[in-house]
C-alpha cells in the first residue's frame, strides 16, 4: 500500500515538474496550433485556359505562396458565380465576392470613365504611347475613383493588344466601310468610332460573336487577337484590318472592407501583387502577340494595311466623338482628353 502511495506521489511530481519546465521554456498548446487560413473567392468571365485566364490562376498561387498558404484564393471561371462582366463594380462594392477580374470597357454602364481608353484612333494606334498614358495619367484617377466611389482597391493594370477590324472583305476606303454591320463588345467610345468612319455597330456579346458571323447578321467585328485566337475567327472570316483603334485596359478589384479585416502582413502580400501582376501580365502579352499574330496567318488571316491617309482621316472624323463623350463623362473626363491631346 505504501508502494502505490509512493508511485502516485512520484508520478504526480513528474507531472507537475513536467509542466513547470515547458511553462519556463514557452511551450504551449495554442503555439502548436495551426495558422487561420482565409480563404477568399475571385470571380472572372474568363476560363481558365487563355491569357487572362492562365494570368488569374498564376496570380492565386502567386498569393497562397507569398502568404505561406493562409491567404487561399479560389478563382471562379466563366462567370461561374453568376456575375456578369457588365456588374463587376457593383459586385465590388457590395463585397459580393472578394476579387473581381475585370475589363474596364464592360463596366462603363456603371462607370462610363472605365472606356476612356477606347476612345478610337485616340493615340493613332500607337500601343506602347496609349500604355504610358493608361498607366501614368489614366490609372493613378481610376484607382482614386474606385476607391472613393466603388469602395474597392484597384490592383494589377495591364492592357490588351490592338482592337483591330475582322472583316469578311478587305478595307481600304470609307466606301469600303459604308454600311458594314460591324459587332462591339460594349457601347460608348468604340461603337462611336465606328459610327464615326460610316459603319453601323452591332452591340453582341462575345459568346454570340461566332454564331452571328456564322448566320451573317453582321459583316465584320471589332476585337483583340486574343479574342480573335480564342474565339477561332479564321472559320468565319478572313481579314483583319490593321486599324488598331483602340485598347482595353483590364485588371483586379478588392473589396475594401475585406482587405481592410485582412492582417497587415497579408495586405502587404496583395499591396505587392499589384505591381507583380502587372509586370507578369504585361511580359505575358509581348510574348503573346507574336505567337498569336502567327496563329491566326497560319490559319489563313489576311492582315490589311491601312494607309496613313485613311488612318489620319479616321482620326479626324472620330474628334467630335471624344468631345462628346468628355462632355457627357464629366470634368475629369475632359481633364484627361486634354492631357491624352498634349501627350
Amino acid at each position: 500500500m505504501k508502494g502505490k502511495k509512493l508511485l502516485s506521489f512520484v508520478g504526480i511530481s513528474f507531472l507537475v515538474l513536467s509542466a513547470g519546465v515547458m511553462f519556463s521554456m514557452g511551450v504551449s498548446y495554442a503555439a502548436a496550433e495551426k495558422p487561420i487560413t482565409i480563404t477568399w473567392r475571385l470571380n472572372t468571365v474568363f476560363m481558365p485556359v487563355g491569357y487572362i485566364g492562365e494570368g488569374v490562376t498564376w496570380f492565386c498561387d502567386q498569393v497562397k505562396a507569398r502568404s505561406n498558404g493562409r491567404l487561399v484564393i479560389n478563382p471562379y471561371f466563366g462567370a461561374s458565380l453568376g456575375f456578369k462582366a457588365t456588374e463587376a463594380l457593383s459586385v465590388s462594392k457590395k463585397g459580393l465576392v472578394e476579387i473581381n477580374d475585370i475589363m474596364l470597357a464592360p463596366v462603363a454602364g456603371e462607370e462610363p470613365l472605365a472606356s476612356f481608353n477606347e476612345l478610337a484612333f485616340l493615340f493613332a494606334g500607337d500601343y506602347e504611347k496609349s500604355w504610358k498614358f493608361a498607366d501614368t495619367v489614366f490609372w493613378p484617377e481610376w484607382k482614386k475613383l474606385a476607391d472613393k466611389k466603388w469602395s474597392s482597391i484597384a490592383i494589377g493594370p495591364y492592357m490588351l493588344g490592338d482592337l483591330d477590324i475582322y472583316s469578311k472583305k478587305p478595307i481600304q476606303s470609307f466606301a469600303d466601310l459604308k454600311g458594314m454591320k460591324i459587332r462591339t463588345g460594349s457601347t460608348g467610345p468604340t461603337a462611336d468610332g465606328l459610327t464615326a468612319i460610316g459603319a453601323e455597330p452591332f452591340l453582341i456579346s462575345t459568346s454570340e460573336l461566332y454564331t452571328a458571323l456564322q448566320r451573317g447578321m453582321i459583316d465584320a467585328c471589332i476585337t483583340t487577337e486574343v479574342s480573335a485566337v480564342e474565339t477561332k475567327l479564321w472559320e468565319v472570316l478572313k481579314y483583319d484590318i490593321r486599324a488598331k483603334m483602340g485598347f482595353i485596359v483590364c485588371c483586379l478589384l478588392i473589396n475594401k472592407k475585406a482587405f481592410e479585416d485582412l492582417p497587415k502582413d497579408l495586405q502587404g502580400v496583395l499591396l505587392e501583387m499589384d505591381k507583380s501582376y502587372k509586370e507578369h501580365m504585361l511580359a505575358k502579352r509581348s510574348k503573346m502577340v507574336v505567337e498569336f499574330r502567327k496563329k491566326l496567318i497560319d490559319n489563313g488571316i489576311v492582315e490589311v494595311t491601312l494607309s496613313p491617309d485613311l488612318l489620319s482621316q479616321m482620326r479626324e472624323r472620330s474628334k467630335p466623338f471624344w468631345e462628346k463623350y468628355a462632355d457627357k463623362t464629366g470634368p475629369l473626363a475632359k481633364e484627361l482628353l486634354e492631357k491624352a491631346k498634349k501627350f
